[in-house]
């Protein structure tokens, strides 16, 4: 116990992946661009450390760097600034997966435990070496696809509906102040910045929080402090806490939400990394079918594994609406020609997507989206496409191929963005949301045999 700080508010969490969650581990792969962060066991984990900065980066933003440092500490770079702040009085736990019956996969499982690893679909499915893997492609000045000079990359990470357990602990000498503090703290797990690990722009890493159990403790208090020593040490053990509701709905001051219904005109497909189609059918296979992923679906504290549920990444998403905000841009700027500048060279592109680490003025951006899933299983068709001999105008031999398309279903496009942004780059999105609504900005493959074209309205809602 810290003497100083003998008031304590703990609680015990659960957090859900509503979007594959990537937390890179720095090693090499031989297969993929990125390795997961794992535990002994071999399955996900996500390190307190990753948690507490993303809350350390939401506070800081919402209530100012000074109260920002009280609560969460600060390393003195400077031998006068020994006095002004101490270390964080915010703990925050390691994250452990849950297995399908939603119990926290802590320490080394070994003999019959170690074929939970085998027996729990859900665990089975954690252990694998790419759970779920995202395959993306730069697009050049030109709107295709670009993989030369290190444009095409992946990222591995846990399938949504993954669950981890956190246990956060704050401390402070005011019961009045550390309550205020707390309350800031929870309203963090609602932000629609809060995402974990990589590739949260473009739709990785969004998680909420679907359980929350804490108490409030007083460590000098003989009766406190027997309460909180019973306390069971297992992440999942909510014996002696209180259950709490948790805020759904995203809320953030200065942020704007923008959501996006969209109805095809005919079908769409957004690439897929193979698995086979989302339609089983009997005889050849598609050669081309729509991204499809496995998900977890908790059901009264049980999970089950959905095998293929079709998303539109927002990554997807994110390329063609930079590609045509750089577009809008110049046009009302009037830079035409060879001076046009282009993906992120434009200034209005990377205020709102960000520049990549490694470039001169390397930042965030300022918009986050999120993936569009289709909850129920999609009607698909299927193409059969052959390529014609230009000579004879026959069909040219071995080169039958077919792709499956997803048909009649639309999507729901859902993005964050601050309010801090530029009238000029605000100008440019709506123009590039408003071609997409239109059926003037095609989505996914295959947009010149008129796939992809889309029709709809958007809306920009304030939150907070």
């Amino acid at each position: 116990m810290n003497i100083r700080h003998p008031h304590l508010r703990l609680a015990r969490i659960v957090m859900e992946a509503v979007s594959p969650l990537s937390v890179a581990s720095g090693r090499a792969s031989m297969r993929f661009d990125t390795e997961i962060v794992r535990d002994a066991n071999g399955l996900p984990a996500i390190p307190g450390s990753s948690l507490a900065g993303v809350l350390r980066h939401l506070h800081a933003e919402a209530h100012g760097e000074p109260e920002t440092r009280r609560l969460f500490g600060h390393a003195h770079q400077r031998e006068e600034d020994a006095g002004e702040d101490g270390p964080s009085r915010l703990s925050v736990s390691w994250g452990a997966v849950l297995d399908g019956r939603g119990r926290a996969v802590e320490g080394l499982l070994l003999g019959r435990e170690r074929m939970r690893l085998r027996e729990d679909p859900v665990l089975a499915l954690l252990a694998g070496e790419a759970p779920v893997v995202r395959r993306r492609v730069r697009l050049n000045d030109r709107g295709s696809a670009d993989a030369r000079a290190r444009g095409l990359f992946d990222r591995t990470g846990a399938p949504r509906g993954t669950r981890f357990a956190f246990e956060i602990v704050l401390q402070g000498d005011d019961p009045a102040r550390l309550d205020e503090e707390w309350a800031r703290l929870r309203a963090l797990f609602a932000h629609p910045a809060m995402r974990l690990g990589g590739g949260t722009h473009a739709g990785l890493g969004e998680v909420r929080c679907v359980r929350w159990h804490e108490a409030a403790f007083h460590l000098a208090d003989a009766a406190d402090w027997r309460r909180f020593a019973a306390l069971g040490r297992a992440l999942d053990d909510t014996q002696g806490l209180e259950e709490r509701p948790v805020q759904e709905t995203r809320r953030a001051s200065g942020w704007r939400r923008i959501t996006a219904h969209l109805e095809p005109e005919g079908g769409w497909r957004i690439g897929g990394m193979g698995g086979g189609p989302v339609e089983d059918r009997e005889g050849k296979q598609p050669d081309a079918t729509p991204h499809h992923e496995p998900v977890i679906v908790w059901d009264g504290g049980r999970a089950e594994i959905r095998r293929r549920q079709v998303v539109a990444p927002a990554s997807a998403v994110k390329g063609a609406l930079a590609h045509r905000v750089a577009f809008h841009a110049n046009r009302m700027a009037k830079r035409w020609g060879a001076t046009a500048p282009v993906g992120e060279d434009c200034p209005e592109v990377a205020e709102l997507f960000g520049v990549a680490a490694g470039r001169e003025g390397a930042h965030a951006g300022r918009i986050f989206l999120s993936d569009a899933w289709l909850e129920e299983k999609p009607p698909t068709h299927w193409l059969m496409h052959t390529s014609q001999d230009r000579f004879t105008g026959g069909v040219r031999e071995g080169l039958l191929f077919g792709e499956e398309v997803i048909w009649g279903k639309g999507l729901r496009i859902v993005a964050w963005m601050r309010e801090d942004i530029s009238d000029g780059a605000r100008r440019a999105l709506e123009a590039a949301l408003d071609d997409l609504v239109r059926g003037w900005l095609p989505l996914g493959a295959d947009a010149a045999r008129g796939h992809g074209l889309m029709r709809g309205e958007w809306r920009e809602e304030t939150d907070g």
